[in-house]
């Protein structure tokens, strides 16, 4: 095992290693697939969530609160829904 991040392509399904100096998009600041060149921003809105979704699952504690706040924020203003449930 080389010990390098691997991740998934949201897009094409492929697998590649991350490295510090790869693109971001600038507009959702996910990392550009190398082999595709797609970011989260080429998917349907419900692909988005369940994409993000994942992510923040898989993660876990590894996301900085506010960062995470923020990525479900998003998923509700994206599936229609404005407020927490309970609001």
């Amino acid at each position: 095992m080389s010990g390098e991040e691997k991740q998934v392509c949201v897009n094409c399904g492929q697998e590649y290693e991350v490295s510090p100096h790869m693109a971001t998009c600038p507009d959702c600041g996910w990392i550009i697939c190398p082999i595709c060149g797609a970011c989260i921003c080429t998917l349907t809105p419900s692909a988005k969530i369940a994409a993000i979704a994942m992510w923040l699952s898989e993660m876990g504690n590894q996301v900085p609160e506010d960062v995470r706040q923020g990525w479900l924020k998003f998923l509700r203003i994206t599936s229609g829904r404005r407020r927490k449930l309970g609001e």
